[in-house]
């Protein structure tokens, strides 16, 4: 089963989006982990550098790299690992993905808060994409930060 709930570093209570699904419609109120896309849309998403020289950016980058590699130890997984193969999948290091100057990395937020890193090439091309752990089931994936990425205005 699913959280339907988690608290924040503030200590707030934040609902996810399988509560939202869960409840069966949405509410138009863009609420943070809104399932059905209202949030995306009327907020958009929101991008600030990533400073890889503050080591308070590369830990935080590190975290929801790391999020993206837990390992699964729900019975669904095990049961699926055992019948398919553990394919056990290597978390990458942060030192080699950080040491082409030709990329670049952001934080991306949604509603000031962050919700991935993503990297981006030479060319303004959005690469790679963490997401982070309460945002995976909210239908953000490459093409869509892609978009919104390329639309941002420069300071």
């Amino acid at each position: 089963m699913s959280e339907l709930s988690y608290i924040d570093k503030d200590g707030n209570t934040i609902f996810t989006s399988e509560y939202y699904k869960n409840r069966g419609s949405c509410c138009k109120s863009n609420c943070l982990h809104c399932p059905y896309g209202t949030t995306l849309k009327n907020c958009g998403l929101s991008f600030d550098a990533c400073d890889l020289n503050l080591s308070s950016d590369r830990q935080a980058l590190q975290d929801i790299i790391d999020e993206n590699y837990m390992p699964q130890s729900d019975l669904s997984s095990s049961l699926l690992g055992s019948a398919f193969g553990n394919k056990s999948v290597q978390r990458p290091n942060l030192q080699e993905l950080c040491s082409d100057n030709s990329k670049t990395w952001y934080f991306a937020l949604l509603k000031g808060f962050v919700c991935a890193v993503i990297r981006v090439d030479a060319n303004n091309e959005v690469d790679k994409l963490y997401l982070k752990k309460h945002f995976q089931s909210q239908g953000i994936d490459l093409p869509l930060v892609q978009r919104f990425f390329q639309g941002r205005v420069e300071a």
